[in-house]
């Protein structure tokens, strides 16, 4: 019976604990994507003096076509950073993690449109693209 008790309380606990007790941050979420990247990663240089790299990945969405994604890399120096994103080339194919951030801004006319901002947090090569032979390349 004790045990039944304590199993009861403990399930009772967790149920209450369902949220996490951090501040909830709304304007944030996390994004997950398989496709392919349609650029070849860009560094460009901040007003403030830090590197960004830039790039666009292409999921597709079976015959209704494809959607892209624009990410910003910030964190260069870590994992999935500088060297790794330059050595893939386009048409590479990447399972993607990060952070997506949604701002409405309102243009000069006073209209308003809500801009998707993707950050990496992670990024990893599945596929390279095949080599093109001398030939294919020379057909197009």
């Amino acid at each position: 019976m004790l045990s039944l008790l304590r199993t009861n309380t403990f399930a009772a606990a967790a149920a209450r604990r369902t949220f996490s007790t951090s501040q909830a941050r709304a304007d944030v979420a996390r994004i997950t994507l398989v496709g392919r990247l349609a650029t070849e990663p860009e560094i460009a240089q901040l007003s403030d003096g830090r590197e960004v790299m830039r790039y666009v990945i292409g999921v597709s969405k079976g015959t209704k076509g494809v959607s892209w994604f624009r990410v910003a890399n910030f964190d260069l120096e870590g994992r999935g950073g500088k060297e790794y994103l330059a050595s893939m080339p386009k048409g590479t194919q990447v399972f993607f993690e990060g952070d997506i951030n949604l701002s409405v801004r309102e243009l000069e006319d006073g209209k308003k449109f809500t801009e998707h901002n993707i950050y990496q947090h992670s990024i990893k090569a599945l596929r390279r693209p095949k080599e093109r032979t001398a030939e294919e390349a020379a057909e197009e």
